[in-house]
């Protein structure tokens, strides 16, 4: 009987904010410790490749090091964001449109981390091609790679091509935060 009482509360408690902040706080975190664990897995088959090719290859070897530094710097900052942007959301004091301005900052940081995907993925895959001539980069799920030719030309478009979507996904996903916070700012009739 005391679990329905506190229905309305709760229910209260999630359209003024305090709820769902504290929620998605912990959400934010979630994905963050997710990502160390998924990037410590990628990792670990990362040391296993390594291992496994470079008696036979070893530019391919320290193409894949390098790759390898490159995901683990990108999961540190990913990481670094969330945390930043969950901070964010703790400490946030709207109370007049609590979703739109939590909105506002989830769009910010998936943007952020979406485009530090696609540039960290990038320029490993630039690495990749720059050191092993591209045969390693069968599983990588970038759309530069139709370019062929010389490695050090198809390292240098896929490098550029994800630096640039890497922008214009920031730019979008800011532009979005944005207009949902103007929409709040729009008068009522």
């Amino acid at each position: 009987m005391n679990i329905i009482n506190q229905i309305e509360p709760t229910v209260e408690s999630l359209a003024k904010g305090p709820l769902l902040r504290k929620i998605t706080v912990l959400i934010l975190r979630i994905i963050a410790v997710s990502i160390v664990f998924l990037g410590l897995l990628a990792f670990l088959g990362g040391i296993a490749a390594i291992i496994d090719i470079i008696p036979y290859n070893l530019s391919h070897g320290l193409g894949i090091t390098l790759a390898l530094v490159i995901m683990i710097l990108a999961i540190f900052i990913a990481v670094k964001i969330l945390l930043f942007r969950a901070r964010t959301v703790r400490i946030c004091g709207e109370n007049n449109y609590p979703v739109i301005y939590l909105s506002s900052i989830l769009l910010r940081c998936t943007g952020e981390v979406v485009a530090l995907f696609w540039t960290a993925t990038g320029l490993a895959a630039s690495i990749l091609i720059w050191f092993s001539g591209g045969l390693s980069l069968e599983g990588l799920p970038f759309p530069a790679l139709i370019i062929q030719g010389p490695p050090f030309l198809t390292g240098l478009v896929t490098l550029l091509s994800a630096v640039i979507c890497g922008v214009f996904i920031l730019i979008f996903f800011y532009l979005l935060a944005e207009l949902l916070l103007l929409l709040r700012k729009l008068p009522r009739d």
